[in-house]
């Protein structure tokens, strides 16, 4: 427990004081009242302490007159009053500002907690500061930004843009990252492979590309069955007939590509990247 003012009373004249104190028990201090008659109450009321000089002490115990839990509660409310006063500069601050004051609402959040936990009406009246930054990243945002199909060889398709090289922290995300473990990764891209209970093989791979002058996470996903794979596709009649042109692909797969939200760092990057892996349901 953190030491915090108690309310006490005196056992040999009945003074009240406050003592800081991190003790919920019964405490030795210094009474103004009557500490200075050192044969007052008889020397059963009085305690010297060698190692603080020659000065006579008297027991206190917690005076049971005051309402604890009212001053608990007035604590709270303490606590709280400042909590909005911090709130009412959220809209003057900047976004690194704004996860600078979560940051430090947490911590506050946290102590509170180990501080003061038998309120029946609420641990604090701020149980959740997080609502404070609608601006940040949350498990809950929807990272997807679209998502759309095309039809391509798979492989070309992919090669076509190397893509923007992944930063140590962003390459960290992956590997925090527990639902499944990559099959290939650099860093340009991040390939998954998997075969589910159907026998169908799902192929992703995650690349960083530029959007609008900003990053995102784009995914080119293909889904195919199992003795459908290297089977080229059956040959559709032409309407008219045509001389085939030398840089014609083959179009051979579908591919659906999903693009996340923008972002401009690597630390909005790697938690968007975590929770775009779990919206792609890797």
């Amino acid at each position: 427990m953190n030491q915090e003012y108690r309310p006490y009373v005196c056992t040999a004249c009945g003074k009240k004081k406050k003592i800081k104190t991190n003790h919920e028990g019964d405490v030795l201090d210094y009474c103004e009242n009557c500490s200075w008659k050192r044969d007052f109450a008889g020397p059963e009321k009085s305690f010297s302490i060698p190692q603080l000089g020659n000065h006579t002490y008297r027991k206190f115990t917690l005076d049971t007159s005051v309402n604890e839990m009212d001053h608990m509660s007035k604590k709270s409310s303490e606590q709280a009053s400042r909590f909005r006063n911090i709130i009412k500069m959220k809209e003057c601050l900047s976004p690194d500002g704004k996860k600078k004051m979560l940051k430090l609402l947490k911590y506050f959040k946290q102590l509170a907690k180990e501080e003061y936990t038998g309120n029946p009406g609420g641990e604090t009246d701020i149980a959740n500061p997080d609502y404070l930054l609608e601006d940040a990243p949350t498990p809950q945002q929807n990272v997807v930004a679209k998502t759309f199909d095309t039809r391509a060889d798979f492989d070309s398709y992919i090669a076509q843009s190397r893509g923007i090289e992944m930063t140590p922290k962003e390459q960290q995300s992956i590997l925090a990252y527990k639902n499944a473990k990559p099959t290939q990764q650099d860093k340009f891209f991040v390939k998954y492979e998997s075969t589910d209970s159907f026998g169908t093989n799902n192929t992703t791979v995650i690349k960083k590309l530029k959007e609008a002058n900003q990053f995102c996470w784009t995914a080119f996903s293909k889904h195919e069955r199992a003795e459908d794979e290297g089977k080229p596709e059956e040959e559709k009649p032409e309407l008219t007939e045509q001389e085939p042109s030398e840089n014609e692909v083959t179009v051979s797969d579908q591919i659906r590509i999903t693009k996340s939200i923008t972002f401009t760092n690597d630390v909005e990057g790697a938690s968007i990247l975590i929770d775009f892996l779990r919206k792609l349901d890797i």
